[in-house]
Parts: C-alpha cells; sequence; structure tokens
C-alpha cells in the first residue's frame, strides 16, 4: 500500500475510534496485540463476510493492509494518541474559558 494511501487509512480508522470516545480501550487493544500483527490481519479477513456490509469491501482490506504490521499498527497507535491529546487540550482550554467567565 503506498504510505499517502497508508496515512489516509490511519487517519480514518483513529478519528472514528476518537469520535466514540475509544481511544484508550482502542491504544490497549492494539498495543497487545502488536505482536500478533499478522494474526490480527488475518482475522479480519475471516470476518471480512461480516463486516463488509457495515464498512464497506475497500474500508475493510484498506484496515486489513494496515492492521497486518506492527508498523501499521504503531502508527494508528502514535495518530489515536496525538488525537486524545488534542481533545484533551481543548476541553482543558474550555474549561478555563469557563471558569475565567464566572470569575467576574
Amino acid at each position: 500500500m503506498p504510505e499517502e494511501k497508508e496515512r489516509e487509512v490511519i487517519e480514518r480508522i483513529a478519528r472514528r475510534i476518537a469520535s466514540y470516545g475509544l481511544e484508550v480501550p482502542a491504544i490497549l487493544f492494539l498495543e497487545l496485540h502488536k505482536p500478533l500483527a499478522n494474526l490480527l490481519g488475518h482475522s479480519l479477513l475471516f470476518a471480512f463476510p461480516f463486516l463488509a456490509p457495515f464498512f464497506g469491501v475497500n474500508a475493510l482490506k484498506d484496515a486489513t493492509a494496515v492492521l497486518s504490521t506492527e508498523e501499521g499498527i504503531e502508527a494508528l497507535i502514535k495518530r489515536i494518541e496525538e488525537i486524545a491529546a488534542q481533545k484533551k487540550a481543548k476541553q482543558h482550554d474550555a474549561g478555563r474559558d469557563t471558569n475565567s467567565e464566572n470569575r467576574f
């Protein structure tokens, strides 16, 4: 898979995980299964017929390609962590803005 396409797939997966607020469980799952990356990719192939109607054939093929290598899993973990940090910073800034309004 070309590097640019891989980054797009990683971004899409990470954003979807973050939209549901599942950053911590996803990172834990990926870290635990990183040594079994090849097996994880193959298990997605096994589940392909069941998942394809929900996610689409092309999206599953792309996810399988990314999740079948340790490098792909590590890149996904890093991107999820970056998004989680951005969300936390936004929440912190929003909380600070709210608190400063209450002081006056």
